[in-house]
């Protein structure tokens, strides 16, 4: 369960990171590259910084470290890349985009997919 966790957080995070992605793309006037300037700028935040005062990275504080350290790789890999259900449902919430029954049926459809992987 433990490992399930921090995968269903892996799972939002990166779903989080999609959506903003998706508004900042959005925005007229505002060139690509500054995006992927801020997204660098934030992953070498991430793993410099903990280079340089530890004298190495410590991959075990990752959310999704965490989880396949603690679960079934089967089943924790797939929950984390379930993200584009949070970035979905973002989108339809925040955005204005349709949530159509066919995209209700693929969310629901994935779902029953991770819970029967959990069983089997």
């Amino acid at each position: 369960m433990f490992g399930l966790t921090f995968a269903l957080g892996s799972m939002v995070f990166a779903g989080l990171t999609d959506f903003c992605f998706k508004k900042y793309v959005n925005r007229a006037g505002v060139p690509l590259g500054s995006f992927l300037a801020g997204i660098g700028l934030v992953w070498a935040l991430f793993f410099a910084v903990p280079l340089a005062w530890q004298g190495g990275a410590d991959w075990r504080g990752w959310p999704l470290a965490l989880a396949v350290t603690h679960g079934q790789v089967s089943v924790v890999v797939p929950v984390s890349q379930l993200s584009f259900i949070i970035t979905l449902l973002l989108g339809w919430r925040l955005l204005g985009e349709s949530l159509t029954k066919y995209r209700l049926l693929a969310i629901a459809s994935a779902v029953c997919c991770i819970l029967a992987m959990t069983r089997a």
